[in-house]
């Protein structure tokens, strides 16, 4: 028994381990085939039996028999994928090689095709994800069609080039025509020609044919009426002038039946011939058709005048008038002559005069205007352009431009005394802030530019407007500070030290200042009232820290005359208690938003129509003031 079982378990051992081994060879076996799918491992069958197959290798629990078959089915797939790829590579190699040994192949779409087929090929064999069999057989197909369209396109190409061909008559011996027919011919003839090479060579021709049938239309209408007019001259009956007719004639018919001997060129010189021959039987005619062409190589600089173009068409239709007589074109080569004296002497009457005005403009007072330099380079301009034959700068144009330009000089200075006006009128009205350094600096500005004759009305008005701006700011600053003189004063008459000596000094000192700066002082100014301001405020400040005086006397306390900033005197009579008056100067400017003062004094208004109430108002309030104040004095003093 025991042995039974043993030989058993041995069995046993013996399955497992080659059941072991046979899924390993059949894991190996797996695992080596997946390295070895390319260049078909992106292709829809290979993937999806890789992705099977993987999965039952990640999994280890998956039998031998699982792995085998999926192995099998990567392998089927790898067969049925390799025999796609085959085909499409076979089929695109095969295209490709068919394209590049055909004349299509010269076509820029097609190589671009080709290239595209060659490199999805290409990227393909390198097992790339996104250039599958599909994507060979699809530029594959891609490549057929635009090589077919190719194909198309250089049949319908020579299609057209062999149509024009047949359409050449009477002019295919012409140089330019025969050239291209001849580059056209020869690239049909080569079969590796593309569309495009074709097509270009087809369109030359017929842009050598245009031109070439427009100029035999020209010479056959020219031909034919030469032939017309001779008929009606009695040169025709000149021996050489019926060869020359005959020759034409003769040429022209040729030339239509498309003759490689008889071309325009040849039309052209038997209408020459003709012509000659013309010339020669009327004998002086060509002298008088010379006569007539040198002289219209002589109109300018007046060509273009009215009467001159008018007499240069009339010439030139005798001239080229093969039945007009010498007597004809004389008379109008004699009409030409006329025309050019009367419009040269034009000419040369209104250079002169244009010079002239010219010269006149750049001396005068207004040559640095800008309007009167663009009226010179105007008339300048038109002068130059007019001497050189232009037909849109004419004798009449010149005497426009001139008188343009005297207009402009007059205009300029018509302006000028404007603004030359504007600006006398205000410097009449500066003071009284005439001396104050910026509305001082803007008159010397101003005048300067006045007394400069060169200056133009924008230079004096920008002057002008300079010295309003530093008026306005002078303006204000003095008002400005004759409101701090007012309101100093009526301080100063307000405080218990109005009578003081030095205060009343002071007062009297800024008075006078401000008096003599409303009449426009030189050296009274707007600085010097606010200096006199602090001075008094620095009085008043200085008196306060002084005993009052006491009243010892009916004399009137000595005043000191006040004097300006000038150095000249103001007196000013002294009152009873000894306080000045305060006095309005009669120019003297004050804000009209000051608020009503409610100090006990007359407010200054800065008017003069009562300035001798106002003024004996302040004297009388100013004496009561110091009436009172003797009064206490007088009454503590006995108190002690």
């Amino acid at each position: 028994m025991t042995a039974d079982i043993e030989a058993a378990t041995k069995a046993l051992q013996d399955a497992v381990q080659t059941a072991d081994q046979a899924r390993d060879t059949a894991r190996d076996a797996a695992t080596d085939l997946l390295t070895q799918t390319a260049p078909l491992s992106n292709e829809a069958k290979v993937a999806s039996a890789k992705d099977a197959l993987q999965k039952l290798l990640d999994d280890s629990t998956s039998t031998t028999a699982a792995i085998e078959n999926a192995t099998a089915a990567l392998r089927d797939a790898l067969q049925a994928d390799g025999a796609d790829r085959n085909a499409a590579n076979t089929a695109g190699t095969s295209l490709v090689d068919l394209v590049k040994g055909a004349p299509a192949y010269t076509d820029k779409a097609v190589q671009d095709a080709v290239q595209k087929l060659q490199d999805v090929m290409a990227a393909a064999a390198k097992d790339s994800a996104t250039d599958l069999t599909a994507d060979i057989e699809a530029a594959t197909k891609a490549l057929q069609d635009t090589f077919t369209a190719a194909n198309s396109d250089i049949e319908a190409a020579r299609d057209a080039a062999n149509a024009l061909l047949g359409k050449t008559a009477p002019i295919s011996h012409e140089p330019a025509v025969a050239t291209a027919i001849a580059d056209l011919e020869k690239i049909l003839q080569d079969a590796s020609s593309s569309a495009e090479t074709i097509e270009a060579a087809t369109k030359a021709l017929q842009d050598a044919m245009t031109p070439a049938q427009t100029a035999r239309d020209t010479a056959n209408t020219a031909g034919q009426k030469l032939l017309d007019a001779t008929k009606n001259t009695t040169a025709a009956k000149d021996k050489g002038v019926q060869d020359a007719m005959s020759r034409l004639q003769a040429v022209m018919t040729a030339a239509a039946k498309d003759s490689a001997t008889n071309l325009t060129a040849d039309i052209e010189a038997a209408m020459k011939a003709l012509q000659a021959a013309v010339n020669t039987a009327d004998g002086g005619r060509q002298a008088a058709v010379d006569a007539a062409n040198d002289l219209l190589t002589k109109t300018a600089p007046v060509s273009h005048e009215a009467d001159v173009a008018k007499a240069i068409k009339q010439l030139q239709a005798v001239v080229n008038d093969p039945t007009a007589s010498e007597t004809d074109i004389e008379t109008a080569t004699a009409a030409l002559q006329t025309a050019l004296d009367a419009a040269n002497k034009a000419r040369t009457t209104a250079d002169t005069a244009g010079t002239q005005a010219i010269k006149t403009a750049q001396a005068s007072d207004q040559s640095a205007d800008p309007a009167v330099q663009a009226a010179i380079k105007h008339l300048q301009d038109v002068m130059a352009a007019a001497a050189t034959d232009s037909a849109n700068d004419l004798t009449a144009d010149i005497e426009a431009a001139m008188k343009a330009l005297q207009a402009a000089v007059q205009q300029s200075a018509s302006e000028r005394a404007t603004a030359a006006a504007a600006a006398n009128d205000l410097l009449g009205k500066t003071a009284p802030v005439s001396h104050e350094p910026a509305v001082a600096d803007a008159i010397s500005k101003l005048q300067a530019v006045l007394d400069d004759p060169k200056s133009t009305a924008k230079d004096i008005q920008a002057a002008t407007a300079a010295l309003q701006t530093a008026l306005d700011a002078a303006n204000a600053a003095r008002a400005n500070a004759n409101k701090a003189g007012h309101d100093a004063v009526t301080t100063a008459q307000n405080t218990a030290v109005a009578g003081d000596p030095a205060v009343q000094a002071a007062l009297a000192h800024l008075q006078a200042i401000m008096d003599a700066a409303g009449k426009d002082s030189a050296n009274d100014l707007t600085a010097d009232i606010l200096a006199a301001v602090k001075a008094l405020e620095a009085a008043i400040v200085a008196a306060e820290g002084k005993p009052v005086p006491t009243e010892t006397s009916t004399v009137p306390t000595p005043v000191a005359t006040p004097v300006t900033s000038s150095g000249e005197t103001a007196p000013v009579a002294p009152q009873s208690g000894g306080v000045l008056p305060y006095v309005a100067p009669n120019n003297t400017i004050v804000p009209t938003n000051v608020p009503v003062q409610r100090s006990g004094v007359l407010p200054y208004t800065g008017y003069t129509d009562d300035w001798r109430l106002t003024a004996l108002g302040i004297f009388l309030f100013s004496a009561s003031l110091l009436f009172v104040a003797a009064k206490r004095r007088k009454r503590e003093e006995e108190d002690k």
